[in-house]
């Protein structure tokens, strides 16, 4: 759906809320974009381009979905196809695959429901592997969001580390959780390997422990204290950033995200990142180890750099240098730098990533920095108009948009305080106040 047509059904919206007096939530629209295979001769000039759109238009979730683009780079660019990687027996190449993935954790999908990926099947490439993506309830639950399968290219280089999912679903009357908790395997130093699935294992259950007492805690007091209690969720994914091998440096780094939802308008999204070499004896792996001796001050500088360039997009002066323990993963010759929710930046940028290049790296193509205001004519906020020259729209390195707080407030008849020392806002209208804390 465009933002026009979201406009349009907004409205709708908001006008037969009114008429029947019922509450209003207001509707959603978030583009992102990843490039996951940058072209140049590490990428045999193939270059995928990866769009994630989200839309909330009432009720318990959103609905996301997946677009991909994929061409190669040469005098004349051309559009690349699965049959194009895998060769004229492509279809049952993959759907052997997805099957066999499928198999091995049949409680995360509807088996039954995948017949076979379809002759326009969105896909992307990174890291010598083609991902098949599905979109939510195409093959599984809408608690697994857009499903992936990784399938190896023919001919890469051996990839490392696999990663398979252990998965453990539990739903009851206060709360919806769904883990798809990361396994390693193929490393050289297996005791290594067990310590990291181990820690991984355990730091998951544990999360997922204290979410059923804190459900159930929370339930009881709303019992007595005579309101509605919504079911809490959590969520746990992953993604290998790097699987290690010759194309990687012997690098490993994984991401696992966590999602929870305890009340409330939204939920918290946590990042944990796991990075270490991969060798006979495995070792953690640092900035250090990456930038050198004074990798603090590089990556400093190449952050504050990328805050300059767009200022309002984070809070101002939040950021005062990365932490002894910051988080971050490899990825495509780059380090990303990634930041928990709220601490630099308001909390529509999600956790915010800084991508620095590491010593050494080429990179064949980038991607496009944010730009300034949006090009577009406006927005509506409750039925009024607001131009962009009124109320400037901006997209964050992770091509999210956002809008300044002060003139919706103002717009809304909201009164709008901030509290520099708390890094804290409040919004207020007769009785009716709510307060928002960043990092």
């Amino acid at each position: 759906m465009d933002l026009a047509n979201l406009e349009k059904q907004a409205q709708e919206g908001a006008d037969q809320a009114k008429q029947q007096g019922f509450p209003y939530h207001p509707y959603e629209l978030s583009v992102t974009y990843k490039l996951t295979s940058n072209g140049g001769e590490a990428n045999a000039a193939r270059i995928s381009l990866k769009v994630d759109t989200y839309t909330y238009t009432g009720g318990a979730n959103g609905m996301p979905r997946v677009d991909t683009y994929n061409f190669t780079d040469g005098t004349e660019a051309k559009p690349l196809t699965l049959q194009d990687l895998f060769g004229a027996d492509y279809k049952q190449t993959i759907d052997a695959a997805i099957r066999q993935t499928m198999q091995a954790n049949p409680s995360f999908y509807f088996p039954e429901m995948f017949k076979g990926i379809s002759d326009t099947q969105p896909f992307y490439l990174e890291q010598g592997q083609a991902v098949i993506v599905f979109q939510k309830y195409d093959i599984a639950p809408g608690a697994a969001g857009t499903p992936e399968f990784r399938i190896p290219l023919p001919g890469s280089a051996a990839s490392g580390v696999t990663v398979t999912a252990k998965t453990v679903n539990k739903t009851t009357e206060l709360l919806k959780a769904t883990l798809s908790i990361p396994v390693l395997s193929g490393m050289n130093d297996t005791k290594y390997q067990a310590q990291v699935n181990e820690s991984i294992e355990r730091k998951a259950m544990e999360g997922l422990t204290l979410m059923e007492q804190q459900a159930q805690k929370d339930y009881d007091q709303s019992k007595q204290s005579g309101y509605t209690f919504r079911p809490y969720e959590l969520d746990v994914r992953y993604v290998l950033k790097s699987a290690g091998g010759a194309d990687n440096a012997n690098r490993i780094s994984l991401e696992v995200q966590t999602y929870t939802y305890t009340g409330g308008a939204n939920g918290m999204p946590v990042v944990d990142t796991y990075n270490f070499t991969d060798g006979t004896e495995a070792k953690p792996l640092t900035l250090q180890d990456l930038f050198g001796e004074n990798y603090k001050q590089t990556i400093d500088a190449a952050i504050q750099q990328q805050i300059a360039a767009h200022p309002d997009d984070y809070f101002k002066d939040a950021f005062q240098g990365i932490s002894d323990s910051p988080t971050f993963y490899v990825e495509n010759g780059d380090a990303v730098i990634v930041f928990s929710k709220y601490e630099v930046a308001p909390g529509a940028a999600g956790t915010p990533e800084f991508r620095i290049p590491l010593p050494g790296s080429t990179a064949a193509v980038t991607p496009p920095e944010a730009s300034a205001p949006v090009p577009a004519s406006g927005f509506n906020v409750n039925g009024q108009s607001l131009t962009t020259e009124a109320a400037p729209v901006y997209v964050n390195e992770a091509g999210v948009q956002l809008v300044p707080l002060r003139v919706i407030a103002d717009t809304l008849g909201y009164t709008l305080t901030w509290d520099a020392e708390k890094r804290q806002a409040e919004l207020s209208k007769g009785a009716q106040s709510n307060r928002r804390t960043g990092g």
